[in-house]
């Protein structure tokens, strides 16, 4: 019995159910102290810098994306500012086109018209009955023997009827060239009256243009879609076609979007529409391959990752040197109480003074003597 109570007190743990298998679970006050430095010193580093890279991959691909529609912004901004430019042209010449004028002194000012804008490459006045008075093709296209390609009725007969300009698409002219038409109401000089109509064939020539030089660079691309999201010109080599869908770009409130080009690979797209925008207006879209727009995104992720990375490792290497440093005097402590203990009372602790664990090995020193 008496046995029994020596080993309770010298293992109070062996008085509880289970106290030797729970005595041992436990972590040791070393252990505890090497655990608390690393999550202290590593885990709040870990949280803050996964949020940091979160926080910074979302703003430069909002960058990114940003950076997409400005360019979108500004090409759609150059054509409009070209097609305005050219319909104040029209405009103004439309004064002096007056379809009551002699037949002869109305063909010498198309032609003079014509002639004098290298963007135009023919130009038809109609009276307000449709029938034509005259049609002048420039003297490249004279030379080159190439017809004026047809204009679209609908479009004289509304501008004779409502007095409402317009344009068409973008398509094909006669000698395969890129043009579209440009068709205006002409008014009575002295009456104000709807008179007849002009209409202009424009090349478009610095359209393509205007989308080369705005996408220089390998991988990007710009070309113009209609309303039905169709393929009207594009910087790209003949053959070429967009991704069948654009719903990425046309289908919700956003103009910009990441989805599969039409070479197969995944690219971001950003829409721009033409001013006037109507229900003929076309769209401007420029695309860039993903892997090439967000490659400085990922060298700023991964810059970041790895000087966090480093950090951890600094704060993690801080931490095991301080637990050491606390936990090697423990050690020892422990190691000569047991030498006491046993009875060796010659055995002197060997521990660093200065701080509290030195103080306390003094102690037991003093009390082996």
């Amino acid at each position: 019995m008496e046995s029994n109570g020596r080993d309770s007190q010298r293992n109070p743990a062996s008085l509880e159910p289970g106290g030797g298998p729970k005595a041992r679970r436990r972590l040791s006050i070393t252990d505890r102290l090497r655990w608390s430095y690393l999550l202290s010193s590593t885990l709040p580093l870990l949280l803050v810098g996964t949020l940091l890279i979160v926080v910074l991959l979302r703003v430069q691909q909002r960058n990114a994306f940003d950076s997409q529609q400005a360019v979108a912004d500004q090409i759609a901004g150059n054509i409009a500012t070209f097609l305005y430019d050219l319909e104040q042209q029209l405009l103004r010449a439309g004064r002096d086109l007056s379809p009551l004028d002699d037949p002869e002194r109305l063909a010498g000012a198309v032609d003079r018209l014509v002639n004098n804008s290298p963007d135009l490459r023919a130009v038809t006045v109609v009276d307000d009955t449709g029938a034509l008075l005259a049609e002048e093709a420039s003297d490249l296209l004279v030379a080159q023997g190439v017809a004026p390609a047809p204009v679209d009725r609908r479009l004289i007969e509304g501008a004779i009827g409502v007095g409402q300009g317009g344009r068409t698409t973008i398509v094909a002219g006669t000698d395969g060239q890129p043009i579209f038409h440009v068709v205006l109401p002409v008014r009575d000089p002295t009456t104000g009256r709807i008179a007849g109509a002009m209409a202009a064939e424009v090349s478009a020539a610095r359209i393509s243009q205007i989308l080369r030089l705005a996408v220089q660079g390998e991988g990007k691309t710009a070309y113009i879609v209609d309303p039905r999201r169709s393929l009207l010109l594009t910087d790209r080599t003949p053959g070429w076609h967009p991704p069948a869908d654009l719903e990425a770009l046309f289908g919700s409130a956003s103009t910009v979007g990441e989805y599969r080009g039409g070479d197969g690979q995944m690219v971001v797209g950003a829409r721009a529409p033409v001013a006037p925008i109507n229900a003929s207006s076309w769209s401007v879209v420029v695309e860039q391959p993903s892997s090439e727009l967000f490659v400085e995104v990922y060298r700023s992720v991964m810059l970041l990752a790895a000087l966090i990375g480093l950090v951890g490792l600094l704060a993690l290497a801080w931490a095991l040197f301080q637990s050491r440093r606390i936990v090697d005097p423990i050690q020892a402590l422990t190691a000569g109480a047991q030498e006491l203990a046993d009875g060796r009372l010659e055995h002197r602790i060997e521990v660093p003074p200065g701080d509290e664990l030195g103080q306390l090995a003094a102690t037991f020193n003093e009390m082996a003597i």
